[in-house]
C-alpha cells in the first residue's frame, strides 16, 4: 500500500539522518477459532523508530483463511511517548488501525493506551472507539443511507507477569482483551504465554501460545479458539 511505503520511507530517513534507533520484527501465526472456518495463518511485519522520547511504529499483515475474501489483514500505526506522573514512569500510546474484513466491510479503530511497570508486573490500560463501515464506492453505487455502525467506547486492558528464567530466557504470562490486530470486548479475555530468547544484544526471538475465551459470563464452556505464534525482533 502507498501509505505503508511512505511511512517506511520516513522511518528510514529518520533512522539514517538523525541517528534514531530503528527496529524491525516479523512473526508468523497459526490457529483456529469459531470465525476462521478452520485453520488460519497470519504473517505480520513491523518497523519502528525512536527519537528522543517519541516512538513511531507501523505494522501490517497478511491473513489466510477460508473465512476471508482478501489476503491483506490490517495496517496499524502507533505513536507513543515516555513521561512520568509522581516520579512513576509511564508510556502513552495513540493508535489507529484499519482492517478490511472483505471488499464490503472495513473496521476502523482508534484509541489511547497507558503502559506502566511495577516489579514483575506490567499493566496496559486504555480506551478505543471503533466503527464498521461500507466502502464509499459500494455505498454510493447501491444508494445506502446507513453505511457504518459505531461502537463509541471499549475498555482495553493487559496484565502481564514477567519471570526471567536465565540470562537469555524469559517467560511472560498475560491476560488481555487485545493482541496484534485483534480487539475483543471487555468480557472476552485472552490468555497468552510467551517464552523469549535473547539471541544477541540486538536481536530476540519468541514463541507465543494463546487461548481465546468466548466470554466470562457464559454459562456453558466458553472456549473460543487458540493460536501459536513465532517471531523475531532485531535492532538495525
Amino acid at each position: 500500500m502507498k501509505i505503508f511505503r511512505i511511512i517506511l520511507f520516513i522511518l528510514i530517513m529518520i533512522s539514517g539522518h538523525l541517528n534514531a534507533q530503528f527496529t524491525a520484527g516479523i512473526s508468523v501465526e497459526g490457529g483456529k477459532n469459531y470465525v476462521s472456518s478452520g485453520f488460519y495463518s497470519d504473517v505480520v511485519g513491523e518497523i519502528s523508530s525512536s527519537l528522543c522520547n517519541w516512538y513511531l511504529a507501523v505494522s501490517a499483515g497478511l491473513g489466510f483463511s477460508e473465512a476471508k475474501e482478501n489476503f491483506f489483514n490490517a495496517i496499524k500505526m502507533d505513536v507513543s511517548r515516555d513521561f512520568s506522573i509522581n516520579k512513576r514512569p509511564l508510556t502513552g500510546h495513540a493508535f489507529y488501525q484499519w482492517r478490511p474484513f472483505s471488499d464490503l466491510l472495513h473496521e476502523h479503530n482508534a484509541g489511547i493506551i497507558f503502559n506502566f511497570r511495577s516489579n514483575k508486573f506490567g499493566y496496559l490500560v486504555g480506551l478505543n472507539t471503533r466503527f464498521f463501515k461500507l466502502p464509499n464506492q459500494y455505498s454510493e453505487t447501491k444508494g445506502y443511507n446507513h453505511v457504518h455502525i459505531w461502537e463509541p467506547i471499549n475498555l482495553l486492558y493487559k496484565i502481564t507477569y514477567f519471570q526471567p528464567l536465565s540470562e537469555q530466557w524469559d517467560l511472560q504470562v498475560s491476560v488481555t482483551n487485545f493482541d496484534a490486530f485483534m480487539i475483543q470486548q471487555e468480557t472476552n479475555p485472552m490468555l497468552i504465554t510467551r517464552v523469549g530468547y535473547q539471541t544477541s544484544t540486538a536481536s530476540k526471538m519468541y514463541i507465543d501460545l494463546g487461548y481465546l475465551q468466548a466470554g466470562l459470563l457464559n454459562i456453558r464452556v466458553n472456549y473460543f479458539g487458540y493460536f501459536m505464534r513465532g517471531g523475531f525482533q532485531w535492532v538495525l
